[in-house]
């Protein structure tokens, strides 16, 4: 089975992507495999979060926030899910994470501003 292509969007088609995820239910309802997940990005389910990877500050000093999901919602695909016409919630917190540089600033500034 061949897949076509949207170059606009860089992945599956939107038909494309429906079909994969029938595919992908029928192997799950007909083999009954309650271990494997499958994670899809679709274009049509913007993030709630972050709609893309930010640069936040000046030149002097900036922050960057990543999105690994690159402002598309985690969809899951397992037999859970596919099973089931009830909604299925998934837990996902966003998280910003500080590497050592900025957690450095931060404490600087919170030593200066705070009294002692």
């Amino acid at each position: 089975m061949e897949f076509g292509h949207d170059a606009d969007r860089s992945s599956l088609s939107l038909s494309d992507t429906q079909r994969l995820i029938e595919m992908t239910g029928c192997y799950f309802l007909t083999s009954g495999d309650r271990i494997s997940q499958v994670w899809m990005f679709r274009h049509d389910e913007p993030s709630l979060f972050l709609q893309a990877s930010i640069q936040i500050g000046t030149d002097r000093f900036s922050i960057y926030l990543a999105d690994p999901f690159a402002g598309l919602q985690p969809i899951l695909l397992n037999y859970d899910t596919i099973s089931t016409d009830d909604p299925v919630k998934i837990g996902f917190r966003p998280t910003a994470i500080l590497d050592s540089n900025v957690v450095t600033y931060l404490h600087n500034i919170c030593d200066i501003r705070l009294p002692t």
